[in-house]
């Protein structure tokens, strides 16, 4: 029985039905590779370099955490965005911003959507703040500790969806993504000082 099932399933591979199914496979095959290159070329024609982003400075509105672990804060950020390209702008059509402690988020924002010009500098004020009615035990404990020391060791995280533009051209969507890493909230003064953040498209 099963040397028949497999003399079967030759034999359709082998007929008019089989030499239909694999023309489908190899023109749907086709198109992927085509369009995977079209955006690779695309890319290397355009050869955008990475925006630059730095976090300048901060400062702290509210920050509380109780006893039992209710955290309430609003922090301020802000942050310039330069555009090095000489030809390519930037849409930005989405934009959010995470405010994270040991990985768990404790404040967020949305940025409002805006068009980056080529050779442009933008400026974001990012008021982010967020009320958790329970942080996780260790987390609490942890940032607790923290918070009586008068500085938290955070991470803030940009998410955008961008389009390219050059000329007439758009292209399709990228995630961008910014890491400021071990970003030193003081509490007190000046919350925080200039830093350079990673971005990866």
């Amino acid at each position: 029985m099963a040397m028949d099932s497999g003399k079967s399933r030759r034999q359709y591979f082998a007929g008019p039905q089989g030499k239909r199914l694999r023309l489908v496979l190899a023109v749907g095959g086709g198109i992927i590779v085509l369009a995977g290159l079209a955006v690779l070329i695309t890319w290397l024609a355009l050869k955008p370099e990475m925006p630059n982003y730095y976090l300048e400075n901060g400062s702290v509105s509210q920050f509380q955490i109780t006893e039992d672990g209710l955290l309430n804060c609003k922090v301020f950020f802000n942050i310039t965005t330069r555009n090095p390209n000489k030809k390519v702008a930037i849409y930005y059509d989405k934009f959010d911003a995470f405010l994270l402690y040991d990985d768990e988020e404790i404040a967020r924002a949305s940025i409002p959507p805006f068009f980056q010009g080529p050779k442009n500098t933008t400026f974001l004020h990012t008021p982010l703040s967020g009320y958790l009615p329970s942080l996780q035990p260790d987390t609490a404990r942890d940032l607790k500790l923290e918070h009586s020391s008068g500085k938290i060791d955070l991470v803030l995280k940009l998410y955008a969806r961008i389009r390219l533009k050059r000329g007439n051209w758009k292209s399709r969507h990228y995630t961008l993504s910014v890491k400021c890493s071990h970003l030193v909230l003081h509490l007190v003064g000046d919350a925080v000082g200039k830093m350079k953040c990673h971005v990866h498209v």
